[in-house]
């Protein structure tokens, strides 16, 4: 029973978080710019002579 209180505890405060976050804009942009990747990987499971 204790755990179920606790999960509707946690579940209410995220959904108050969200609710906060919307109202004020959804917050900075945390993600990274995108780059090109410099790994070298085979196009399919069997490599080619090419690659």
């Amino acid at each position: 029973m204790i755990f179920v209180l606790l999960a509707l505890i946690v579940l209410i405060m995220s959904v108050i978080v969200t609710i906060k976050a919307f109202r004020n804009g959804g917050g900075p942009d945390m993600e990274d710019a995108p780059v090109v990747s410099r790994r070298q990987v085979p196009a399919g499971f069997i490599t080619t002579s090419s690659e």
